[in-house]
C-alpha cells in the first residue's frame, strides 16, 4: 500500500509540470468562448458576401463549329470535303472576276490608244492637205539663181544659159529615143543657141554638141537636174530643131535607166553622171541600152 501511494504521489508532480513546462496550462473562459464564435461568424458572413464568379455557358449544342484544316494522311468528314469544296469555288470565282476586270481594263486601254492614234492620224492629213503649195518647198534648198546673161535666152524651167561652159558641175548622161518603132536622135546645138555667124551666143547649163545622144550637165553650182527640164528647154528655145510631138505626152512610155525599168514619169528621169536612159514611145521592139563607151566623159 505504501508503495502504490508513493507512486501516485510520485505521478502527480509530474502532469503538474507537464501542464506548466513552458508556464501554466492556459483555460478557455467562457467569454473567450464567445470571442471566437463571433469571429468565426464574421469570417463565415463575409465569405458569404464575396462575389462569386459569373460562369460562362458552354457553348450551345446548336452551334455548327467550323471544321478544322485537314491534317494530311488523315481521313477528312463530310463537313470539311464540303467546306474545302466551297474554299476552292470562292477562290475561283475571285479568280474569274479578277481577270475579268484585268481583260476589261485592258480593252478600255487598247481602245483609248487606237481612238488617239487614229485621230493624230486624221489631225495631221488634214493639217497636210491644208497647207500652201509652196509649204513644202520652203524646206528644201532654194535653186541656184544668177543674173541673165542674155535676154534673148531667160532661164527655162531654172536652167540659166552663161557666157561660158560652167564646171562646177560637169558630168555627162547618154539617151537613146524610141518613136513608133524608129530610133531618134537628139538634134546637135540643143541649148547652145549660135548667131549668124555660127558662134555660140551662151551656154544652158544642159545642152548637146552632136547627135551621139549625149547630154552635157556643165553647171556653177551643184544641183539635180531631170530629162524633163531639158525637153522644156529643147521645146521652148530649139523646137526649130525638130521636137517630137510625142515628148510631150508622159503616158505611153516605157523607159529603161541603165538597163531596169523605170516607173516615173518622162519628165522626172534624173540625169546623173552615166546614166544610160533609154524612152521608147510605141516600140513593142525596142531594147534597152546597157553600155556606152564614155571615153573619158
Amino acid at each position: 500500500m505504501s508503495k502504490s501511494r508513493n507512486r501516485q504521489s510520485a505521478r502527480k508532480p509530474s502532469g503538474a509540470s507537464k501542464n506548466g513546462a513552458n508556464g501554466s496550462s492556459r483555460q478557455i473562459s467562457p467569454a473567450d468562448r464567445t470571442t471566437v464564435k463571433s469571429g468565426a461568424s464574421v469570417s463565415t458572413a463575409t465569405e458569404e458576401k464575396k462575389p462569386v464568379a459569373k460562369q460562362i455557358p458552354a457553348a450551345s449544342a446548336t452551334t455548327k463549329s467550323l471544321p478544322s484544316t485537314p491534317v494530311p494522311g488523315k481521313t477528312q468528314t463530310r463537313d470539311a470535303a464540303k467546306y474545302e469544296r466551297r474554299q476552292a469555288e470562292r477562290q475561283m470565282r475571285y479568280l474569274a472576276q479578277r481577270r475579268a476586270r484585268r481583260n476589261k481594263l485592258l480593252a478600255w486601254t487598247v481602245g483609248v490608244l487606237l481612238i488617239v492614234l487614229i485621230g493624230a492620224g486624221v489631225s495631221f492629213w488634214v493639217y497636210q492637205t491644208h497647207q500652201p503649195a509652196h509649204a513644202s518647198s520652203t524646206t528644201a534648198a532654194a535653186p541656184f539663181q544668177e543674173a541673165v546673161f542674155d535676154p534673148s535666152y531667160p532661164p527655162v524651167d531654172n536652167v540659166y544659159c552663161d557666157q561660158l561652159e560652167q564646171s562646177v558641175e560637169h558630168i555627162h548622161a547618154y539617151v537613146t529615143m524610141w518613136i513608133n518603132g524608129q530610133q531618134q536622135s537628139i538634134p546637135q546645138y540643143v541649148g547652145i543657141p549660135q548667131d549668124q555667124s555660127g558662134n555660140a551666143t551662151c551656154f544652158y547649163w544642159l545642152h548637146t554638141h552632136d547627135t551621139s545622144g549625149i547630154i552635157h550637165i556643165e553647171a556653177p553650182a551643184k544641183e539635180p537636174f531631170t530629162f524633163g527640164q531639158f525637153l522644156d528647154e529643147w521645146n521652148q528655145q530649139f523646137n526649130s530643131l525638130g521636137f517630137p510631138s510625142q515628148l510631150l505626152l508622159n503616158t505611153g512610155w516605157t523607159i529603161w535607166v541603165n538597163g531596169q525599168p523605170y516607173h516615173g514619169t518622162l519628165d522626172s528621169i534624173p540625169l546623173a553622171a552615166h546614166n544610160i536612159i533609154t524612152v521608147a514611145y510605141a516600140s513593142p521592139k525596142a531594147k534597152p541600152a546597157t553600155t556606152y563607151a564614155w571615153n573619158g566623159l
